[in-house]
């Protein structure tokens, strides 16, 4: 039971990182497009495109995490497609930085953010969390489903990993707006 909870809390955490950034991405398109066509990643005439795929993929990623903490069995589906989305966020940015590109905005959310190592930290432990995730699927049983009071737990638990994953969050956003004025006086 410890293994199918601490799955229920990945997932929860994930979908506390998905969700706001599906939310930028749909409020903020215009945004989101410019910041995607800055990675110089693909021809122009497909960030649209892209962009709309990303979002769906994202879309399908909270659906399936959400119906994990129900259906068991959606876990490894769920937990994969997060951290193919997390490599694929980390690929972009580790490649703009070793072309020396870092004053892109990553994308990932309301507070423009320049790409940097912490950034590139941030999605690696977020790759790492879903394949932890992934992995602990296959050790548990995956026919049932959370009882009232693991739900519960995990949803506590959830809720502080995304508390302090939000401050890390702010002293990023934070760092890169501290660059930036320091390098433009």
């Amino acid at each position: 039971m410890q293994i199918q909870l601490l799955s229920a809390v990945l997932a929860l955490f994930l979908l506390g990182v998905f969700v706001p950034a599906l939310r930028h991405k749909i409020t903020s398109w215009p945004r989101f497009t410019a910041s995607l066509q800055a990675y110089r990643l693909l021809p122009a005439g497909l960030t649209r495109a892209a962009a709309g795929l990303l979002a769906v993929l994202e879309a399908i990623v909270i659906v399936l995490l959400l119906l994990t903490l129900f259906i068991n069995a959606l876990q490894t589906l769920a937990f994969f497609g997060a951290g193919v989305l997390f490599s694929l966020y980390l690929l972009a940015m580790w490649v703009n930085m070793l072309r020396g590109r870092d004053m892109i905005d990553c994308g990932c959310g309301d507070e423009p953010t320049r790409l940097s190592i912490g950034l590139l930290v941030r999605n690696g432990v977020l790759v790492g969390l879903s394949l932890a995730g992934w992995q602990l699927a296959g050790y548990h049983d995956t026919s049932g489903s959370l009882g009232l009071l693991e739900l519960v737990v995990s949803l506590a638990l959830g809720a502080v990993a995304l508390i302090l994953y939000s401050a890390g969050e702010q002293m990023l956003t934070n760092r890169s707006t501290h660059r930036k004025l320091w390098m433009e006086s």
